[in-house]
C-alpha cells in the first residue's frame, strides 16, 4: 500500500523488477493529483512487471483527473515493460516535459478514468504490443492521448502491435486544441494495431502533421473508423482493415489534406 500522492520515486540507473502476482496499491486519497511510480528527471530506467493499482473505486475527493499509475517527467532512456496499470483517478500512463527515448512493451492500461496513456510533450516513443482498454469516467476517456499543453511538442511516436478495446473515448487521439499554435505534433505512426468498439472513433486526429494510420483493424466503432480533422496534413491512411459498424456509413472522414489509399471495408 502506498501513499501515491508521495509516490515511489524512481531515481537514475535504476531496474524496478517486480513478478507478474506483485501488487502495489494506492491508499485512497482525496488529492486531485497523484501518481504511484514517477519518473522525474531521471535517465535510465527500466520497470519490468507488477500491477500498479489506483484508487478510483475509494477515491475520497471528486476534484482533479490526475492520479496516475506511472509518471514520466523530464526523463531520458526510460523502458517500461510487462506493467499493468488500472483503476486510476486518472491515467495508467503520463509522459510529459519533453521526456525522451520512452519505451513501453507489452504493459496494459485498464478501467482507468481519464486516458490509458497521456503523451503530452516528448521525443521518441513507441509503444508495443499493448492493451488499452476500457478507460471511462472523463473526458476524453481515449486509449492513448496525445495532447501537448501550451507551447509543448510530441514527435516521434510509434504505437504498433497493439490493442485498443472498448474505450468510452477515442481507441487513439491526436490532438492539439484549436487556437494553441504554441503546441505541435509531427511523425506519428499507428500501425498493425486492432481498434474494437471505442465509442468515438477508432483513430481521431487533429491539427496533426504527419500521421500514419498504416495496416490497422477498425471493428464496429462508434462515429467513424478514422477522423482527420482540419489543420491536419501530410497524413497517410493506408491498407486498413474497416469492419463497419452500420452499412453504407463513412468509416473514413477527412477534412484535412491528407492521403487515402487501399482501405478495405467489410
Amino acid at each position: 500500500m502506498i501513499d501515491a500522492v508521495v509516490g515511489v520515486q524512481i531515481k537514475s540507473n535504476t531496474n524496478l523488477l517486480l513478478t507478474k502476482d506483485s501488487y502495489i496499491r494506492a491508499i485512497p486519497n482525496n488529492s486531485r493529483q497523484y501518481s504511484i511510480i514517477k519518473i522525474i528527471n531521471s535517465n535510465n530506467v527500466t520497470i519490468v512487471g507488477g500491477n500498479l493499482i489506483g484508487d478510483r473505486a475509494e477515491h475520497q475527493g471528486t476534484q482533479g483527473e490526475w492520479g496516475m499509475g506511472i509518471s514520466i517527467k523530464g526523463a531520458n532512456n526510460v523502458i517500461v515493460k510487462e506493467v499493468v496499470s488500472r483503476d486510476n483517478w486518472g491515467d495508467g500512463f503520463y509522459i510529459s516535459d519533453g521526456s525522451k527515448n520512452i519505451d513501453f512493451c507489452s504493459v496494459t492500461a485498464d478501467g482507468n478514468r481519464r486516458q490509458g496513456m497521456s503523451i503530452i510533450s516528448g521525443d521518441n516513443i513507441a509503444v508495443i504490443d499493448s492493451v488499452f482498454k476500457n478507460t471511462n469516467g472523463t473526458k476524453p476517456e481515449a486509449g492513448i492521448d496525445i495532447e501537448p499543453d501550451q507551447g509543448d511538442s510530441v514527435r516521434g511516436v510509434r504505437i504498433t502491435g497493439s490493442k485498443f478495446l472498448n474505450n468510452l473515448g477515442p481507441g487513439v487521439m491526436s490532438y492539439v486544441a484549436p487556437g494553441n499554435r504554441k503546441a505541435s505534433i509531427d511523425n506519428i505512426i499507428i500501425e498493425d494495431n486492432i481498434m474494437m468498439k471505442n465509442g468515438a472513433g477508432g483513430g481521431v486526429v487533429f491539427n496533426t502533421s504527419n500521421v500514419k494510420i498504416i495496416s490497422n483493424i477498425f471493428v464496429e466503432n462508434e462515429r467513424a473508423a478514422i477522423n482527420f480533422g482540419q489543420e491536419t496534413k501530410n497524413g497517410i491512411i493506408e491498407r486498413n482493415v474497416i469492419y463497419r459498424k452500420k452499412s453504407g456509413g463513412r468509416e473514413i472522414l477527412d477534412s484535412g489534406n491528407n492521403s487515402i489509399v487501399g482501405n478495405y471495408f467489410r
